[in-house]
């Protein structure tokens, strides 16, 4: 999987199995990530998810999800589209990933 950027990407995320799987993703490419902005809605179960990851990216060093930051032009032109069908990754391939990545639970929430 191979995605050609040089500058950070904006990552949109939702705490859902693709998104989380799009994540991953992108760490294992080792693409610059600027900014990961969570739009999903604010449920109890999101939250708890997204501390859950919001720590595994702190422990890669990585900057964690941001919950409804102002983005400036810059960050929105950066933004990602899916590069899901792109690598070829069905949902049985994300949630692999995601696991084969130590991420310690699968998002409740599928594509």
């Amino acid at each position: 999987m191979t995605l050609k950027t040089q500058a950070p990407v904006t990552v949109l995320y939702r705490c859902d199995l693709r998104d989380t799987a799009i994540l991953v993703g992108l760490i294992q490419s080792r693409v610059s990530i600027g900014t990961i902005a969570y739009t999903g809605s604010i449920e109890k179960e999101n939250m708890d998810y997204l501390r859950v990851v919001n720590s595994w990216l702190d422990n890669k060093g990585l900057p964690q999800i941001l919950i409804h930051p102002y983005l400036s032009f810059e960050q929105l032109e950066r933004t990602l589209s899916n590069p899901l069908p792109e690598w070829g990754w069905s949902a049985e391939e994300c949630k692999a990933a995601i696991k084969l990545a130590g991420l310690p639970a699968i998002p409740v929430k599928n594509c």
